[in-house]
């Protein structure tokens, strides 16, 4: 996403009669209620006009050519950072327009009565040796923002916590986290091929003056694109987990696009199930490997993510979900090797809907890619109740962004899935799959009635060889087999695996898709 006055602007924040003076331009202060019905109504104003894409793209050419090591070379100043006088637990500050951040968003700060206009200001960024500054409009506005919190309470560290920055992509972090996964407000044509995806844009943010106690923040924002435009309420309850409760209303001119709610976007590139490691030195590389499923019945469906040479994508059809997600189990730094990318403590991110969702699926979608710095791997929910044009759309929903130490998300799961060739065999796999969890270890080394395994193929290919056994490493068991498939198979092979003692089901599916 892309964006003279004084350094008054906002480094002489005053409070007054509970609205912030930004060097007392009176012009910009307006009094006025900010909550999510008047946020709504700008979206439904603008849904009512044809979308015009020349109203956002207003930053000057000296900001859109510049290069990555040029823009990155802007930093903001830490002492203009907003609500620093305050001495509360959020602080505030904005990233820079340009490069690839061509479409400026406007912010504002409001409290229970007045609305403060945050404009650009130069002096709130040091600009090294770039020879911009001077010439940029206070009109601009912000590439993106950036919300600081303590999430440590033991050390005396202000982390960054919630970020939006390009389209309508943001992201969180929890307690002793690192960036990974990102979310996005909505997806539309995601992974469609001969279909060019449409990114709609955040373009407006509102955010609540917080009380030095509080320990929430409410952030508005108005998106916009072609096809549709939304209002968003984004309440940020970070901690441990990095809650956000989510609530949204769209008003489509054009409802002929493939929609995606909840968007995840995160990058695999290889692990313990990829048959190549494309000759790098680390055992695994990615930031999220698998989509956890839960269904409206409690039971879950785990889904360990892959990188093909093809674009694979697969719905999974529910009715009122509980949730669903990207998410990191891997946990062990050794699996990983990693000293300046800690893919062990990148975010899981769990949707946890709110009201009833209808029917529809979940939907993932996997690109192919040969380097880490591709986001390739995309999940949302697709509704198969389509929008009325014009008529609001509402839904709402939870985020959790979690390393899972202080929740479970899944309690008998899949915490390893390996595949392997046999070299006389071509067409040949041997999967060995790892469950665990509570009910596993309690049942010790032995069982009875036994623990099987019931695996299920798809019809180009059959399993043999199915054993299930203790894994004292694990305190869980292993399931290990044959995936057995015709010499000129060239079609993917879908396949599910539970554990089950008698007729009771003990641990959640594992579900998988091997492509030749």
């Amino acid at each position: 996403m892309s964006l003279k006055i004084g350094a008054l602007l906002l480094t002489s924040l005053l409070w007054i009669s509970g609205v912030a003076a930004f060097g007392g331009d009176e012009a910009t202060i307006s009094r006025v209620r900010i909550d999510f019905s008047y946020v709504e109504e700008e979206a439904r104003k603008l849904a009512a006009k044809p979308y015009d894409a020349e109203q956002y793209h207003k930053i000057p050419e000296s900001l859109s050519s510049l290069n990555f090591d040029q823009y990155r070379a802007i930093k903001f100043r830490p002492e203009k950072t907003l609500w620093l006088p305050d001495n509360g637990n959020f602080r505030l500050q904005f990233f820079h327009p340009g490069y690839i951040f061509d479409i400026p968003v406007q912010v504002h700060e409001f409290s229970e009565t007045h609305r403060q206009h945050i404009r650009f200001v130069e002096s709130f960024f040091d600009y090294t040796d770039l020879a911009i500054e001077g010439n940029i409009p206070v009109s601009v506005g912000y590439a993106g923002l950036k919300v600081l919190y303590p999430l440590d309470p033991n050390l005396k560290r202000w982390d960054e916590t919630l970020t939006f920055l390009g389209s309508n992509y943001f992201r969180a972090l929890g307690r002793n986290q690192r960036y990974g996964i990102s979310a996005r407000g909505l997806a539309l044509d995601a992974g469609m091929e001969g279909v060019a995806e449409e990114f709609p844009d955040f373009v407006e943010f509102w955010l609540g003056k917080p009380k030095p106690e509080s320990t929430g923040l409410t952030i508005y924002a108005l998106m916009d694109s072609p096809s549709v435009a939304g209002a968003y309420e984004f309440v940020l309850k970070p901690g441990e987990t990095t809650r956000i409760d989510v609530t949204v209303t769209l008003f489509y001119r054009d409802v002929s696009r493939d929609i995606g709610l909840a968007p995840l976007t995160s990058m695999y590139w290889y692990g313990e199930n990829h048959e190549h490691r494309f000759g790098d030195y680390r055992p695994e590389v990615h930031d999220s490997d698998g989509l956890l499923l839960e269904l409206s019945d409690g039971r879950y469906v785990w889904r360990p993510l892959l990188n093909t040479q093809q674009l694979r994508s697969v719905a999974f059809g529910a009715e009122n979900p509980k949730g669903f997600g990207l998410l990191q189990r891997d946990r062990e730094f050794e699996h990983y090797e990693d000293l300046h990318n800690p893919y062990h403590r990148t975010p899981s991110l769990f949707i946890r809907p709110k009201g009833e969702w209808g029917a529809g699926a979940v939907r993932l979608i996997e690109l192919p890619t040969n380097n880490e710095g591709m986001d390739n791997v995309v999940a949302y929910w697709k509704p198969n109740e389509k929008p009325v044009p014009g008529e609001p759309y509402r839904y709402a929903y939870e985020m959790l962004w979690t390393m899972e130490t202080d929740m479970e998300l899944s309690r008998n799961k899949v915490v390893g899935t390996r595949v392997g060739h046999i070299p006389q065999f071509p067409d040949t796999r041997r999967f060995v799959v790892d469950f665990a969890g509570p009910l596993l270890e309690a049942m010790g080394d032995s069982a009875d009635p036994p623990i099987t395994a019931v695996i299920n193929s798809g019809p180009n290919g059959f399993v043999t060889e199915n054993e299930c056994v203790r894994n004292p490493h694990t305190k869980g068991w292993r399931v290990l087999f044959k995936l057995d498939t015709d010499d000129d198979n060239v079609l993917p092979v879908e396949l599910t695996c539970h554990l089950q003692q008698g007729d009771q089901i003990l641990t959640e599916t594992w579900s998988y898709l091997w492509s030749p």
